[in-house]
């Protein structure tokens, strides 16, 4: 009879056990669960990130690029100009010249 009463006790011990290591498991299957939504919620927010940095990369391309064609293009701008100058210049003392030697036929004649 006492070795009914140890059994049952022994067995009722280790049902207690079993329980608790079934509650154990299954609150790490939760958490495993919880763990695997959140790492998939992460791997699709850093697509979405890596979606947006290669936007924000053609769009800086695209600027730089343009920014590069104005560049080229007032620097070619800027030497029209001092080249117009330059003529402009070469006018101005062709005049002066003419005028000089128009006043100097006119002192002759």
């Amino acid at each position: 009879c006492k070795q009914i009463e140890r059994a049952e006790k022994k067995n009722a011990g280790l049902e207690k056990a079993l329980k608790a290591k079934k509650m154990e498991l299954e609150e790490e299957r939760k958490n495993g669960k919880a763990l695997r939504k959140g790492n998939a919620a992460l791997e699709r927010g850093m697509e979405d990130l890596k979606g947006q940095l290669d936007k924000v990369r053609g769009e800086y391309t695209r600027a730089k690029a343009l920014a590069d064609q104005q560049e080229v293009e007032m620097v070619s701008r800027c030497k029209q100009i001092e080249i117009l100058g330059a003529d402009l210049k070469n006018v101005r003392f062709k005049t002066e010249a003419e005028r000089v030697k128009d006043e100097e036929t006119l002192k002759r004649a």
